[in-house]
């Protein structure tokens, strides 16, 4: 199971689906940090977490979304690893 960490000014929106896709949502040494926003959240979770891998995913609410990457999709992809 992959320890992921959430981070994002909108981040609890989507925290539900974490366990839906087998990662574990921890506080302490994430093995990868979910960044939940747009291009500075991105870059604030790099501050926080250096050298820590990263999955970006869009906030709808800061921009337009791509229709084939959807939450789920690239949180189903991390999940396969």
């Amino acid at each position: 199971m992959i320890k992921a960490g959430l981070f994002g000014k909108n981040s609890d929106s989507i925290r539900h689906l974490i366990p839906e896709f087998g990662l574990q949502l921890v506080e302490d040494q994430p093995e990868v940090i979910i960044s939940y926003g747009g291009d500075g959240t991105l870059l604030s979770a790099e501050r926080k977490y250096p050298s820590i891998p990263k999955l970006p995913i869009r906030d709808s609410k800061v921009c337009r979304k791509c229709s084939i990457h959807t939450t789920e999709h690239l949180l189903e992809k991390l999940s396969l690893g």
